[in-house]
Order: structure tokens, then sequence, then C-alpha cells
């Protein structure tokens, strides 16, 4: 059977991680895994276990065990930060045959600066696309796409730095 550790199971995305692997016609044993030891994600899995912040130091000496304890073989990531890490590693957990869940580079490279995004939804059409700018005046884009407009970080998430004007 095959053990799938599910991150940030206390997250909507996380749990419904869990709620998909559930729904599959072939079983599988559900560990996961959240900061905080209360995560509500953890009623629907086989095991849990309290994990550090992924910008952590100390995230890959402590994930050998956890992964070898449960022996993982895939690990799903479900929150944000999770999913980049992931991405980064491109490669197994120290000391085990885990395999993680992660995008295309090209994507996850999108996904994180809103600008680049806009430039290779370019082909897509300006139809489907939100007005997009990365330095201008405001004023001439405000007169051509009017009030209210939202200014956001290039690289933020989570409506973190987001201004309504």
């Amino acid at each position: 059977m095959t053990t799938v550790l599910v991150t940030g199971v206390g997250s909507v995305i996380g749990y419904g991680i869990i709620r998909s692997l559930r729904l599959r016609a072939v079983p599988c044993r559900i560990i996961g895994a959240d900061i905080y030891p209360d995560a509500v994600g953890q009623a629907w899995t086989d095991a849990f276990e309290q994990a550090p912040y992924t910008r952590d130091p100390g995230l890959r000496r402590l994930a050998g065990p956890v992964v070898a304890k449960h022996r993982v073989d895939v690990l799903m990531p479900g929150i944000e930060p999770d999913v980049f890490h992931a991405n980064a590693s491109r490669s197994s957990w120290p000391g085990s045959a885990c395999a993680a869940c992660s995008t295309v580079a090209n994507s996850s490279k999108l996904s994180k600066d809103k600008w680049l995004q806009y430039q290779a939804l370019g082909p897509v059409g300006e139809d489907v696309r939100i007005p997009t700018a990365l330095a201008c005046d405001s004023a001439a884009f405000i007169t051509r796409h009017g009030l209210p407009c939202l200014l956001k970080e290039r690289c933020g998430s989570a409506s973190k730095g987001l201004i309504r004007l």
C-alpha cells in the first residue's frame, strides 16, 4: 500500500488533498503533517506528525526520520511554501525513496511572480487577463481602467500587501 505524507493538513487545500486521496479506488495510507498540533485534517489521516515551519533550517533534518518512521512513498505539499520547497528540492527526502510531488519548474516560477504570469498568458488574449502594469503612470492607468483597482506585490500571496485604490 502506498503511504502519502500530506503537509498543511490544517489548510483547506491540505484536507482537500486528504479527501481526494480517500476517494481513490486504490486505498493509501495517509500521514498528515502541520505546524499546529490541533490541525483539523489530522482527524482524517492514519497518523499525524507536528512539523516545523517550511522555512525552518531543521526541516530536512527532521523530515528524514518522519519519512523513515512511516515508510512514506510520496510527499504531497498542501500549502504554498511546501509546494515551492518541494519544487526547489526536486529530489527525494533525505535517506529515503520518498518522491516529492512538485510542479513543473516554470509553472512554479510563474505562480510566484504575477508579472511573469501576466506575460506568459499574453497569447491567451486580453479578454481573459486582468489588466496589469509593472511600472506606469498611475493616473494614466486609472484613466484607462478606472477605479477601484488593486495594487499587489509582484511576488506576494494570500492578499498580503494588497491595496485597494
